[in-house]
């Protein structure tokens, strides 16, 4: 794997993608991780990480959907709170990828795998 831009990685055919996401003032629960239109389950609980294989064929791409919940919280500072990612393939390769912020007007992002 390589990463191209925060939210832009190369991978092969048949890879394994492990994405990590670190809460911060939120509840590991509050992400959810999707991809070809199937959640992705936390696979590690309490810091969420969700995996998948690459199924495209060279010159394809294939989209994970990353989307955190910000709910209200008594007595939290909600300037502070954010999820920041983690993307790594089985094939070597570990990047910080994008962060979430509970400040950004979209919560949910659009992580690409082009297919090489």
């Amino acid at each position: 794997m390589n990463q191209l831009a925060p939210s832009v990685y190369q991978v092969t055919t048949g890879e394994g993608v492990t994405i990590v996401a670190t809460p911060v003032g939120i509840p590991p629960e509050a992400v959810l991780a999707s991809t070809e239109g199937q959640s992705l389950p936390n696979v590690d609980g309490a810091t969420p990480t969700f995996q998948f294989s690459v199924n495209k064929p060279t010159g394809g791409a294939q989209i994970a959907q990353i989307l955190v919940n910000f709910p209200a919280l008594p007595g939290e500072n909600p300037g502070a709170r954010l999820c920041r990612l983690t993307v790594s393939g089985s094939n070597g390769g570990q990047f910080n990828g994008p962060t979430i912020r509970e400040s950004d007007p979209m919560h949910q992002i659009s992580l690409n795998f082009l297919v090489v």
